[in-house]
């Protein structure tokens, strides 16, 4: 009798979702008659998914006439004696299983699926503040969109005011660091409620790894990896589960950028780790054979050979050296550790402390909108780089970037509804001219692109105004470039001849984390398949 109720637990709650609806055991429909099945279902997602005519309506269950029960249902319900005995029991198991669902949900979510009857759970799976409302209905955009707008404008302003006002020369990067913690969280609760606890629960697991476990071992950086794109599948799950074809500006994204900073840093600390365990070795065998040499440190010796990229360290005596110069084999190249140029670039010597960490995490101008910056140079950030002074930036560049983020914003709000993406899918698609098609997809897929062209442009100016993303000087002009937080090139995307022009320009920050990540740390005979992977688990798991 246990095992039956199980088992009828289960075909309620999953029938309907591995059934077509003619082929749902009319032993569901019989269910749907229980008066306690039909309060639970309303607050139950899993029942909810489960009944056959959608979502619960409670005036269609009085209505329900009983179906004739098959050979198989009705043997099931004989051996009971009685079917309302199972479906209280089923109804009783599921409830269970529902509120042990609604716990994890909400602890990794941050989405309270029990909290009315009234709402489902799409309906409320965008937990941010709803204050602007009234804002959103004036303008015709859903209320994730306008948070995200007035949360960017907001971003820009005090981006402005730590430039200009609290700059690294005046105060210390320590309370630069507070400032960006606490603008950041507060931006986060604005738009996100409280599902903030994702991104603080996923930050604190992997500061905690990266505290205790070893950094000069590949396991530590594969593990927070790991941990972190398990989480983010997580919510990619509950995302799916409760917001199926849906577009909300949902904690999702800020968690995918998160998981950039924190799977990268973990790398970027397992190079420094080697780097660092290295030079120890080199000053270590330098100092015991007392060795007089010209005054150069062993990061520089091991830089130019890594530079060189074969060789010794330290070569033996030839004729060659200069006269006066005595040199001995310290360590061979195959010695040193194997790190890209990019690699030794961004490799971090030791774990940041709390609050640095903090604000890598959660800075205001990135932690909404992006694009990825390495921590390596989010610290010269905080410190004001070499000269202690954020770099000028140009009013005209701004300008300009403004401009074309309202072209581009403004191109996808008016074109989106004029042609709908949706309607490639439709039967009277296929029925239209073979060349309309293929123009009609050309310009949906262009104006699709337009959303992604309004963000990163955004974010780009987010970064100028904090002064963030900084990568030198102009050769030519001698003006200040913002490469860290340039993420596309939008004549090289439209007019690419080829797919490695076309990745090259799209999304760059995600390329060079996906390269940092996974390219150069997998086998060489599955890099290309380990890039793919990661990236498509990264975006989502809708298939296509």
């Amino acid at each position: 009798k246990d095992r039956l109720t199980v088992l009828t637990s289960l075909v309620v709650c999953l029938s309907r979702c591995l059934l077509p609806e003619s082929e749902v055991p009319n032993f569901v429909k019989i269910c749907l008659r229980s008066s306690t099945l039909e309060g639970a279902a309303q607050t139950n997602p899993l029942l909810s998914r489960a009944l056959p005519y959608g979502q619960p309506d409670p005036t269609s269950f009085n209505s329900l006439s009983s179906p004739p029960l098959s050979p198989m249902m009705a043997t099931s319900a004989n051996t009971l004696g009685d079917v309302e005995v199972v479906v209280q029991n089923a109804t009783n198991t599921t409830t269970g299983c529902s509120r042990i669902l609604s716990l994890v949900v909400s602890l990794v979510m941050g989405v309270n699926v029990g909290e009315t009857r009234d709402i489902f759970v799409k309906d409320r799976f965008y937990a941010g503040c709803r204050i602007l409302q009234p804002l959103s209905n004036w303008c015709g955009l859903s209320v994730d969109v306008t948070n995200f707008l007035a949360s960017a404008l907001v971003a820009s302003l005090l981006g402005l005011l730590m430039r200009y006002l609290i700059t690294p020369k005046r105060f210390t990067h320590r309370l630069r660091a507070s400032l960006e913690i606490a603008f950041g969280l507060l931006l986060v609760y604005f738009c996100f409620g409280h599902q903030i606890r994702v991104l603080i629960l996923q930050s604190l697991v992997t500061y905690l790894l990266l505290r205790f476990c070893r950094l000069d071992q590949i396991r530590t950086p594969a593990l927070v990896t790991a941990w972190t794109m398990f989480y983010l599948m997580l919510v990619h799950l509950c995302r799916l589960y409760y917001d199926y074809e849906g577009y909300t500006l949902d904690i999702s994204g800020p968690l995918m950028l998160q998981t950039q900073r924190l799977s990268s840093l973990a790398f970027n600390l397992y190079d420094g780790a080697r780097i660092k365990k290295y030079n120890a070795k080199v000053s270590a065998a330098m100092s015991a054979d007392d060795t007089e040499c010209e005054s150069t440190s062993p990061q520089d010796v091991i830089i130019d050979v890594a530079s060189a990229g074969d060789g010794y360290v330290l070569t033996k005596a030839s004729d060659s050296e200069p006269e006066g110069v005595r040199t001995k084999e310290v360590a061979s190249q195959s010695d040193f550790p194997k790190i890209m140029p990019s690699s030794r670039a961004y490799a971090v010597e030791d774990v940041p402390g709390p609050l640095e960490y903090a604000a890598y995490s959660f800075y205001f101008h990135g932690v909404c909108i992006g694009p990825l910056v390495f921590y390596r140079d989010y610290r010269n950030y905080l410190g004001g780089y070499d000269t202690g002074e954020l770099p000028p930036i140009s009013c005209r560049r701004v300008l300009i970037l403004l401009l074309r983020a309202m072209i581009y914003g403004g191109a996808f709000a008016a074109l989106s509804k004029r042609f709908p993406l949706g309607y490639i899918a439709t039967d009277n698609f296929r029925h239209i001219n073979f060349l309309v098609r293929v123009g009609y997809i050309t310009l949906t897929f262009l104006i699709a692109r337009f959303k992604y062209y309004f963000a990163w442009t955004l974010a780009e100016v987010l970064g100028m105004c904090a002064g963030n993303g900084y990568s030198g000087d102009d050769p030519v002009t001698k003006e200040p470039l913002w490469k860290n937080v340039h993420n596309f090139d939008f004549v090289a995307v439209e007019a690419a001849l080829n797919l490695k022009l076309l990745i090259d320009a799209w999304n760059i920050k995600t390329a060079c984390w996906l390269r940092e990540v996974v390219y150069y740390r997998a086998p060489k005979s599955i890099r290309t398949v380990a890039v793919f992977v990661v990236s498509a688990f990264w975006h989502g798991l809708y298939p296509g």
